[in-house]
């Protein structure tokens, strides 16, 4: 059986662009008004290596 994890902690918008090399931080910026909320709690994982993310993107 599967185990389920909620995941409720969060980066906010300007943390994230922080990962972001200039050029992609500023097209990102040019292009969306912000991350969707799966992004902001995805990519921190991401960043962490947390390899599930997969599992937990397939909800969104």
């Amino acid at each position: 059986m599967p185990v389920i994890e909620y995941i409720d902690e969060k980066m906010e918008t300007e943390e994230l662009l922080e990962f972001l090399c200039p050029p992609v931080r500023n097209w990102f910026k040019d292009k969306f008004p912000d991350f969707t909320e799966p992004q902001k709690v995805a990519i921190p994982r991401i960043i962490k290596g947390e390899q599930d993310i997969d599992s937990f993107l397939d909800n969104y």
